[in-house]
């Protein structure tokens, strides 16, 4: 496998302004660890789903593109993407070209959706990452965005065997 970060393009995020029209607030049910979301699945035919875990008594969600070649028993490496504050997931997929670097050099990508008070299901707007002083709703909630990314590789582990080697991770702005 050749280096994968000699070939990733440069990153340009723009972040569009989003209807507010979901609050999205701590759930309290008692879902498993391990749901996924098969409604909100996008294009299993390009590689790419969309998995709910619980984490700090919260619904979270992430996205995972899986290249062509992935097999789920091999040990592959593993680039966690965030994306920056005010937008979600899905747009920092769409605009990071880091699909296709998956695509080319086999790794897989993993994109966490961060929170809101617009933020999660169904919407997924306008969302943030607790940095401490800085940003957002993640922040003014004390979202606990470390523990988050820990229970997720968790659970990405239940589906995939993660190359403990070469786990990386690279975010825009705020992520």
């Amino acid at each position: 496998m050749t280096s994968l970060f000699l070939s990733l393009p440069p990153i340009l995020l723009i972040t569009a302004a989003l209807p507010l029209a979901w609050i999205n607030h701590p759930v309290t049910d008692t879902e498993t660890a391990d749901t996924v979301t098969p409604a909100e699945t996008s294009n299993s035919a390009r590689g790419t789903s969309l998995y709910r875990i619980r984490s700090n008594g919260m619904n979270r969600w992430y996205r995972v593109h899986y290249p062509p070649n992935f097999d789920q028993q091999s040990a592959t490496e593993v680039v966690v993407a965030y994306h920056g504050g005010g937008g979600n997931a899905s747009e920092f997929m769409s605009t990071s070209g880091l699909n296709q670097a998956s695509d080319q050099h086999g790794f897989v990508v993993v994109y966490p959706e961060g929170t809101g008070a617009l933020g999660g299901w169904p919407f997924f707007t306008l969302e943030t990452w607790n940095a401490g002083e800085c940003c957002g709703w993640a922040a003014d909630n004390n979202i606990d965005d470390v523990k988050f990314t820990r229970d997720m590789l968790q659970d990405l582990s239940n589906r995939m065997t993660i190359d403990t080697h070469a786990l990386y991770a690279t975010g825009h702005s705020n992520g």
